[in-house]
């Protein structure tokens, strides 16, 4: 439940913030993979980016999809270098991309080159995660205070930061995986013991998180949703 409702509220946020992006104008989904979403930006001219160097598979550590089809990717080549134009995008979209990439730092950094003045970049990544896309992994999320370094060095102006969840509900979110972690025949047949805790404390915690209203949300969340403009 907690996994989904991390998808859930992320698509409901970019579906509002990609509702506003005027119609016609570009917009470049850097580290678009599959695609999903695109439904949200096809009022606008857009460009789809990837490397495409993941298969679905990776190395087998972490969590995996199984398959991964870019066959909608536009352009591909490696997002921190990218063979456009400076400012040639009123709009730049990158979600969940950030953790994949061994310098985000550099990422933001050309994001932003090829952003117009005036144009917005909308971001969004983990806070912190499991790994995943192994071996394209390399961090575990960023904080506000990342993103703070980053546009004010690269000359952005925060527009909105809002958080995706909070501690509590990451709590909720990793105790629900105890009946799937267990890797040894051991753990698996202990595993089997952690449902009736999970089922018993699970109640506890979602009520923690509704009594919180978030305030937990900068220690601990599922993520970060930015909204910055270049100066």
């Amino acid at each position: 439940m907690f996994g989904r409702r991390n998808l859930k509220n992320r698509n409901r946020w970019l579906e509002t913030t990609l509702s506003r992006v005027p119609s016609g104008s570009t917009l470049l989904d850097a580290g678009a993979g599959e695609g999903a979403n695109s439904k949200f930006y096809s009022h606008t001219r857009s460009t789809k980016q990837d490397i495409c160097i993941y298969d679905g598979i990776g190395d087998g550590t972490g969590l995996h999809t199984g398959e991964w089809d870019t066959s909608v990717i536009d352009l591909v080549c490696p997002i921190e270098d990218m063979p456009i134009e400076d400012g040639a995008f009123d709009t730049v979209l990158c979600t969940e991309v950030l953790e994949h990439l061994p310098n985000a730092e550099v990422a933001i950094q050309e994001l932003v080159r090829v952003l117009k003045p005036g144009g917005k970049l909308i971001l969004t990544a983990p806070f912190a995660s499991m790994v995943h896309f192994s071996p394209h992994f390399y961090s575990t999320g960023f904080s506000n205070y990342f993103y703070e370094y980053c546009f004010k060095k690269f000359g952005c102006g925060v527009l909105e930061v809002s958080y995706n969840g909070d501690w509590y509900e990451c709590l909720a979110q990793e105790l629900l995986r105890l009946p799937s972690m267990g890797a040894s025949v051991f753990e698996k047949a202990l595993a089997v013991f952690s449902i009736p805790f999970v089922m018993c404390i699970y109640p506890f915690i979602l009520l923690l998180s509704k009594l919180s209203k978030q305030r937990t949300s900068k220690i601990m969340c599922f993520g970060l949703h930015i909204i910055a403009v270049k100066k």
